[in-house]
């Protein structure tokens, strides 16, 4: 990760190599050779060495292999391998990658809830609910976690877990509109149909542009019977 600061050492190298090239310049004949090849072996040298470093810095995955290569049980290595791994689709990849870490660091929050994140995708839930918890026996005060957990216990019928979950994430961090039309769900699939109305409010006067939470709203304005409501919270939503 630090190698890019070596180039504001290397500012000096190429004002020299500059100066050198211009002083050549200035004469002629092939006793200049060796000065031409003092100039061009360094310049071919680093731009072989300047290749080689964008090949790492190609996208996260190959950098943060390379930091791990580099610096082997290197925890942020892990943390932003197993995210670069997830965002790609590449879930047994992350499992294997973030299980290692924590084999390297037991107890590491983040690495645990990434984990969950995985084992979800690749629809183990049990697998991925322990993971969740265990992210957060290390840190109870973890948001995101509270509001994975929450999000996959209602998705196998927890709904007194996932409401209280989900209430814990948000009294962790009130502004998280997403959290809030989650709660909604729940609330809604649980038959607390008015609190859900209440929660799916709160999300859009919180991000007006979350487009689920208008669709989530006005279908639920659908079902109560409140259909003027319910076109107007869909056109907001196209809007």
């Amino acid at each position: 990760m630090a190698d890019r600061y070596t180039y504001v050492a290397c500012i000096g190298i190429l004002i020299a190599v500059i100066w050198t090239g211009e002083q050549i310049s200035q004469r002629k004949g092939w006793k200049n050779l060796g000065l031409i090849l003092t100039v061009l072996l360094p310049l071919l040298c680093y731009i072989s060495l300047t290749r080689t470093q964008l090949a790492y810095w190609r996208n996260s995955e190959t950098l943060f292999r390379h930091v791990l290569a580099a610096s082997p049980g290197n925890v942020v290595g892990y943390d932003n391998l197993g995210s670069a791994l997830i965002a790609q689709g590449k879930m047994q990849e992350a499992v294997e990658v973030i299980s290692e870490g924590l084999k390297a660091h037991p107890g590491r929050t983040f690495l645990h809830n990434n984990l969950g994140l995985a084992y979800r995708a690749l629809g183990q839930p049990q697998a991925a609910i322990e993971q969740y918890r265990l992210a957060l026996r290390s840190n109870p005060d973890f948001a995101t976690a509270h509001s994975n957990l929450g999000n996959i216990l209602r998705e196998i019928g927890d709904l007194n877990g996932a409401i209280r979950e989900l209430q814990e994430a948000l009294r962790l961090e009130p502004a998280d509109a997403e959290a809030m039309n989650n709660l909604a769900l729940a609330f809604e699939e649980a038959g607390r149909k008015e609190d859900a109305l209440r929660w799916y409010q709160a999300a859009l006067a919180t991000n007006p542009f979350n487009v689920e939470a208008h669709v989530n709203m006005g279908t639920l304005l659908l079902d109560l019977g409140r259909r003027e409501e319910a076109l107007a919270v869909c056109q907001r939503a196209v809007a």
